[in-house]
């Protein structure tokens, strides 16, 4: 079960004004910005009419990117909408779905969404697609405390660094910058790039203080004292991300090597 199942509860339905998003894009573009951007934070992105014009835009203004993905549930997936986004600029689609098996209705809803899935795989063989059947009750990591269906929360905090606030920013509709993607509620801003500029909130004095505490595997505010992730993920992904990482990130807080250092010492 996603967390927003839940988290949504208490969330504003908001949009993103085309300026905002045209202003994110831009600031990106200026610094040649060549990792990854995902359309997706906490939220279903097919939801968005203007997904396709987002894909295009961002692929005119940033046409070096390891990688342009979207994370959706499948549910207003079409043959149409996939080929669109992918003719637009799409790069990769990970489809995570929730529909139930066994049961009629949610099992044709299943087979339908598997069949565009397959379809889109069969047209579009240079794209890098994912398809995960998820179980309704199925229980992953608590999400920093957030999850539904995952109450533990750590006894202590975990003994260990974390790379998500070292290579990755999430930006919600409003321009607030979460802590990192678990914070679903978006309950810790590090800061607002509707007045500040990316740089300004990346550098900003709050991730400063958030990677500083995590270089030396303390986790001592309160999203961090509850979330049992143990911090690394896939090196090629955060690999894809170097060039953005040491523009923003590294110049201020020191060298790779020593984040190397540090993640090889943390306990898992």
């Amino acid at each position: 079960m996603g967390v927003n199942s839940e988290a949504t509860k208490n969330r504003q339905v908001k949009r993103m004004d085309d300026a905002l998003f045209r202003k994110i894009i831009d600031e990106m573009a200026s610094v040649s910005y060549s990792g990854i951007v995902k359309f997706y934070c906490n939220n279903e992105a097919l939801l968005d009419r203007r997904i396709v014009e987002f894909i295009e835009y961002t692929k005119e203004k940033l046409p070096h990117l390891t990688r342009l993905q979207i994370d959706t549930n499948g549910k207003l997936l079409t043959r149409e909408l996939g080929a669109s986004l992918f003719n637009a600029g799409l790069t990769c689609m990970l489809v995570d779905d929730y529909t139930e098996t066994g049961g009629g209705g949610l099992n044709n809803k299943k087979e339908k969404i598997k069949e565009v899935y397959d379809w889109l795989r069969e047209q579009f063989p240079d794209k890098t697609m994912g398809y995960f059947p998820r179980l309704l009750n199925e229980v992953l990591d608590s999400r920093a405390g957030m999850a539904p269906n995952n109450s533990y929360i750590p006894p202590a905090p975990t003994k260990a660094s974390c790379v998500y606030p070292f290579y990755s920013m999430y930006i919600t509709s409003n321009g607030n910058v979460a802590q990192c993607h678990y914070d679903s509620v978006f309950e810790n801003p590090m800061g607002n790039v509707t007045s500040s500029s990316l740089q300004e909130v990346w550098q900003g004095e709050k991730f400063r203080q958030l990677r500083a505490g995590l270089l030396k595997c303390s986790r001592t505010n309160k999203l961090c004292t509850q979330c049992d992730f143990h911090g690394h993920i896939n090196p090629l992904e955060i690999m894809e991300n170097t060039h953005y990482l040491y523009n923003f990130a590294y110049k201020s807080l020191g060298t790779l090597a020593k984040i190397r250092q540090i993640m090889k010492s943390s306990k898992v």
